[in-house]
């Protein structure tokens, strides 16, 4: 599976899912939720990325149902360290985005 990343569709997913209008990208607040978001999005990638590394095994194969939980979990987990500034990828954005 050939992943590749790109930070302008990544970026306008985040913004998208937040619904704000471009007059709203000035508010602090605002500008740092994003910045998480996008974090966010990106840590998921990556954990996506190395949970598919992972080689298939075990004693139970793996449903639908097990990928799905899986799924939700990594979500979880990427936009739980987002929020929580373990990465500080957020603050790069900022820096980069504000004027």
């Amino acid at each position: 599976m050939n992943s590749f990343l790109d930070p302008n569709i990544l970026l306008s997913q985040a913004m998208m899912s937040q619904n704000r209008s471009s007059q709203n990208i000035k508010d602090p607040k605002a500008l740092k939720k994003m910045a998480q978001e996008f974090e966010s999005l990106l840590l998921h990638s990556m954990i996506k990325s190395m949970r598919a590394a992972i080689p298939d095994g075990g004693l139970m194969p793996k449903g639908v149902d097990h990928e799905t939980f899986e799924s939700f979990m990594d979500m979880e987990i990427a936009r739980q360290a987002a929020y929580q500034n373990t990465t500080n990828i957020s603050e790069a954005i900022l820096r980069q985005l504000e004027p």
